[in-house]
């Protein structure tokens, strides 16, 4: 089971998303897919353009929270800057 994913079927990208997902659920995935897409030649609202920008952001802090999740520090008391002689 998937909420959706955007493909790609005979050279058309194409959306899927899950019908038993409710209204809100759809528009945040929607969202999350098309802020993964250049939509700059597109005419958008601008609210819309504000929401999709506001999903970027929050895609690119948690895909920077991941990685230094799994990112192992070369040194540990550089990064908390825990060392004595400074």
């Amino acid at each position: 089971n998937t909420e959706g994913g955007i493909f790609k079927l005979k050279d058309e990208t194409r959306i899927l998303i899950h019908k038993g997902l409710s209204t809100e659920e759809k528009v945040d995935k929607l969202l999350s897919l098309f802020s993964t897409l250049n939509t700059e030649g597109i005419h958008l609202p601008p609210v819309i353009r504000k929401r999709l920008e506001s999903s970027r952001l929050l895609s690119d802090n948690e895909a920077e929270a991941e990685q230094a999740a799994v990112s192992p520090c070369a040194d540990p008391k550089e990064t908390l800057n825990l060392d004595s002689s400074s």
